[in-house]
């Protein structure tokens, strides 16, 4: 294999490797708004008897929230995963 084609295909499975590890990161941090939502969702309906009672301000609040939560832990995530140490 020629040298030129051996550096190609280090660098095509390089990026794949990071962007495997950015998907990761990125599934972490959108599951862990997802479960930040679910609770807020959670107690919004525990103070309610029926679903006609949920208040939907308080639905939106949780999806809001569960939304902030991704997006920082996705900053969180992306600035440790740009700054980390290459090998």
């Amino acid at each position: 294999m020629s040298k030129d084609h051996e550096e190609a295909s280090k660098l095509f499975k390089d990026i794949g490797r990071e962007f495997a590890e950015f998907a990761s990161q990125y599934s972490e941090a959108v599951k862990s708004g997802a479960e930040e939502a679910s609770k807020h969702m959670l107690d919004a309906m525990l103070d309610a008897n029926r679903a006609e009672d949920i208040p939907s301000g308080k639905l939106f609040a949780a999806m809001k929230s569960g939304l902030r939560h991704a997006g920082e832990q996705l900053v969180q995530r992306g600035w440790g995963f740009i700054h980390r140490p290459r090998d």
